[in-house]
C-alpha cells in the first residue's frame, strides 16, 4: 500500500512546483509614475544676534536650520543640547568642530532659555 502512495505524493509535489511565480509587489502601493516637483521654501535671512555666541550659532546651525527653528525648540538642558550637537555631527555629518562644543552648547542653552521666557 505504501508503494502505491509514492506516485500520488510525487505528482502532488510536482503540481505545487509548477505554479507561476508571484510578481513582486511594491511595498508602498504607489502605482503612478514618479514626477519631479519644484518646492519653493520661504526666504529666511534672519541671523542669530551679533557677538561671539551668535557668530558660532550662525556658522554651525544656519546651513541646515533657520533661526526660528532653533528658537522654537522646547527648553533643553545643556546635556540635551550636547546630545543634539553630537547627533548633528555624527548622524547628519555637520562639520561642527568638537572644540566648539562647550561654547556652542552654552550659546544654545542661553538662546533657548531666552526664547522660553517670551
Amino acid at each position: 500500500m505504501r508503494a502505491s502512495c509514492l506516485p500520488i505524493a510525487a505528482a502532488l509535489l510536482m503540481l505545487g512546483c509548477t505554479t507561476a511565480p508571484v510578481p513582486p509587489q511594491r511595498a508602498t502601493g504607489f502605482a503612478g509614475p514618479l514626477r519631479a516637483t519644484t518646492l519653493e521654501l520661504p526666504a529666511d535671512e534672519e541671523m542669530f544676534p551679533e557677538g561671539p555666541a551668535g557668530d558660532l550659532l550662525n556658522a554651525n546651525c544656519l546651513a541646515c536650520h533657520s533661526v526660528s527653528m532653533v528658537t522654537t525648540q522646547p527648553v533643553l538642558t545643556g546635556k540635551q543640547w550636547q546630545a543634539n550637537v553630537e547627533k548633528m555631527r555624527s548622524v547628519f555629518k555637520a562639520p561642527i568642530d568638537p572644540a566648539d562644543d562647550a561654547e556652542l552648547v552654552r550659546a544654545l542653552v542661553a538662546l533657548n532659555a531666552d526664547a522660553g521666557t517670551r
